[in-house]
C-alpha cells in the first residue's frame, strides 16, 4: 500500500536508477504513489527486472554526455509538462536577480568586517 506523501501523483526523473541509491529512489517514489518515474540509466539493455510492476519508463541517460541529457529531457514529456504548469501558475514568482545580488553584497560585507 502506498505511503502518503508529497510524491503521490508526482512525476520524477532519477539518474543512476538501475542500482544503488538511484534504484532505492525509484522504488521509494513508486511506493509513495508517484504517477510516473523516468529511470535514467547508462545502458538500458542491462536493466533486468528491477522495475517490474512499477510506474517506470527506462530512459537512456549518461549525465556526462550533453547530447544524451538533452535527448532524455526531450523524451520525458511528463516532467517538462509539469514544469511548464508550475511556471504558468499565477502564484509563481520569477527569480529576482537584484535580490540575489543584494544577498551576495551583504554576505561579502559581513566577511570583510574585522572581528570585534
Amino acid at each position: 500500500m502506498p505511503r502518503p506523501s508529497k510524491a503521490a501523483g508526482s512525476v520524477a526523473l532519477v539518474t543512476g536508477a538501475n542500482r544503488g541509491i538511484g534504484l532505492a529512489f525509484v522504488q521509494e517514489l513508486a511506493a509513495r504513489g508517484a504517477r510516473k518515474v523516468y529511470a535514467g540509466v547508462r545502458s538500458p539493455g542491462d536493466v533486468t527486472g528491477q522495475f517490474k510492476e512499477l510506474p517506470v519508463e527506462v530512459v537512456p541517460l549518461d549525465v556526462t554526455d550533453l547530447a544524451l541529457v538533452q535527448a532524455a529531457a526531450a523524451g520525458c514529456p511528463a516532467v517538462t509538462d509539469r514544469q511548464k504548469e508550475r511556471h504558468q501558475r499565477d502564484d509563481h514568482e520569477p527569480a529576482r536577480p537584484d535580490r540575489i545580488h543584494d544577498r551576495r553584497r551583504r554576505r561579502a560585507a559581513r566577511r570583510s568586517k574585522p572581528p570585534g
